[in-house]
């Protein structure tokens, strides 16, 4: 049976998605002029609210005081007769400006930074009540658009955002989108720049990408490579670090290819549904660019080529139906909770259930397991070595348990959390959980994706039965802080790879719902409801008479909608 456990803690923020659906459309690099119109259009009738543009340095100023903005003057018409917003993206350096003007990449060499503040505010001016989201730079922590490190980019930055608002006060600053979400690189940035309270947006880059194979799905870890969700919540907790907590996130270029290094075309689909339900039930997370609109080829042997929701030849993809769905379905609504199929709780910390620190490392603190429906564990690391504390609970899981599921709120801190399981043969279990965010947050654990292992017999098999070892809080970065971090609603499941998530919207709930293994059959209890419709992606809709029973649903690999009425 799958039933909904309603949380006793109710997330801090309730963001509602509106204009969250964005593209990487090329216009002006990718189509010519006389196909403009009909690119426009089928993104419009795909739902496409925001297209993202290159506004390129070296077709705008050739030469040094020599501007041409005929094309991009069209562009811009363009947009505005489609009806979609622009973000500009400044890039890259003109040949005659580059630190490095002879090389081949000149364009990727840092710009003299005069040179580049004047472009960025002529065409900030031009574009003055047009175009009012300026991206400075694209993934400037990848060799392969940036040569220089993160003190040039700090430069650039600064420069860009002071001649930004002089062509335009009201001109708004995205940071360069970070290939991967590479929280590092924003450390070491943020604390060289001016004044980080004129960054506007954070862009992002989380494509699933591991070892070159850019595959994996989005609640998928692999070496590397975190959840979705984790990756997110790294951001948040760096940019609530540096007091840019109200600083939205925007995922300025996500997908998956198609063609031969790539997954099938309604693998891509189902992706992208599950992308951006998991991506705008985040808190902060206001709008998703998909990559791209259209492939550049029908050669599937070239790699890179076949991201689009479109053929070369405009023929739609599977995908563009699937982003027309998500559109439809996720628009005014907002997210509410998440739960696990046959959920059984484990703790919900209104008694004491005996938690405890066993085996902590020049750590100090305290745990009050049951602080209010809640536990509160206070610490203090004193020494720069590898400092932890294992909050430790030792309990046995029901038998067959495959999944966790809680939520936490931490201080903003460079603590990373971590879970700790142990199997019936002694070996223990972890999984690398990231930073803690200041805010609620669902954080889920599939059991069988397992950062490192160790003791027992050392063969990475989950043995039943299970015992619930641990929170641990680690000291990765050595620093001796003192924090905060506190634990509701741990719940678990027989049944993996299963997700469950509530939205709502006008007084009615929405759940949405999706496997990202194989189809599970599930029943669902709804009381009081009233009457319900079930949308699912490439299927006629499924009409209830009245929520207020069981029902047999189908967690399909696509997400689908279940609306009450």
């Amino acid at each position: 049976m799958l039933y909904y456990l309603l949380p006793s803690v109710t997330l801090a923020k309730n963001n509602v998605i509106t204009d969250a659906f964005g593209v990487n459309i090329h216009l002006r690099q990718r189509h010519v002029e006389e196909d403009w119109s009909e690119v426009l259009t089928m993104a419009s009738d795909a739902g496409v609210q925001w297209g993202r543009e290159q506004f390129n340095w070296d077709v705008i100023e050739p030469s040094d005081d020599s501007y041409n903005f005929e094309t991009y003057d069209a562009v811009v018409d363009a947009y505005e007769t489609a009806g979609i917003e622009m973000v500009g993206l400044l890039t890259y350096s003109s040949s005659w400006a580059s630190d490095n003007p002879g090389a081949t990449d000149y364009e990727f060499y840092p710009p003299d930074l005069d040179a580049w503040s004047n472009y960025v505010e002529t065409v900030t001016q031009r574009y003055a009540g047009r175009v009012t989201y300026w991206e400075i730079w694209n993934e400037p922590n990848h060799d392969s658009f940036w040569t220089g490190d993160e003190g040039d980019y700090a430069d650039l930055l600064d420069s860009a955002i002071a001649a930004a608002k002089q062509g335009n006060p009201d001109a708004k600053i995205i940071f360069g989108g970070l290939s991967g979400s590479d929280y590092t690189f924003l450390e070491t940035v943020l604390p060289l720049l001016d004044d980080t309270s004129e960054i506007d947006v954070m862009a992002i880059h989380p494509y699933r990408t591991s070892n070159d194979n850019l595959n994996y799905g989005p609640e998928a870890t692999a070496s590397g490579l975190n959840t979705l969700p984790i990756d997110l919540y790294n951001v948040k907790a760096v940019l609530n670090r540096f007091e840019m907590a109200t600083v939205p996130l925007w995922l300025t270029e996500v997908g998956w290819q198609t063609g031969d290094d790539g997954v099938s075309n309604r693998r891509q689909a189902e992706y992208l549904t599950r992308l951006y339900t998991m991506a705008l039930a985040i808190p902060d997370v206001e709008k998703v660019f998909w990559y791209s609109l259209v492939d550049t080829t029908d050669d599937e042997s070239v790699s890179d080529s076949q991201f689009g929701l479109f053929e070369d030849d405009f023929t739609p993809k599977v995908s563009a139906n699937a982003y027309k769905f998500v559109v439809e379905e996720l628009t005014g609504q907002w997210f509410k909770d998440a739960t696990l199929p046959g959920a059984a709780v484990l703790d919900s910390f209104t008694t004491s259930a005996g938690w405890h620190f066993a085996g902590t490392v020049c750590t100090n603190g305290s745990i009050d397991d049951h602080d209010s429906g809640k536990m509160t564990v206070r610490y203090t690391f004193t020494d720069t070595d590898n400092c932890y504390a294992p909050v430790t609970l030792g309990e046995t899981l029901p038998v067959g348990t495959q999944v966790l599921q809680f939520k936490a709120k931490g201080d903003n801190s460079s603590t990373v959390l971590r879970v700790r399981v142990t199997d019936s043969m002694g070996e223990t279990f972890q999984y690398s959980l990231g930073y803690l965010p200041k805010e609620w947050l669902y954080y889920n654990v599939q059991l069988n994706q397992p950062s490192t292992w160790w003791n027992g017999n050392h063969d990475g098999k989950l043995d039943q039965p299970l015992t619930f070892d641990s929170f641990v809080l680690d000291d990765a970065d050595g620093l001796e802080e003192s924090g905060l971090v506190q634990f509701d609603d741990v719940i678990t499941s027989r049944r993996q790879n299963i997700y469950l998530y509530r939205f709502h919207a006008n007084h009615k709930d929405k759940y949405a719902y999706w496997s990202a293994a194989k189809q599970h059959r599930l029943r669902i209890l709804l009381a009081g409801a009233g009457r319900i419709t079930e949308r699912i992606w490439r299927y006629e809709d499924v009409k209830y008479k009245s929520g207020d029973g069981y029902y047999r649903l189908r967690a399909r690999r696509a997400v689908t909608f279940l609306q009450t009425r």
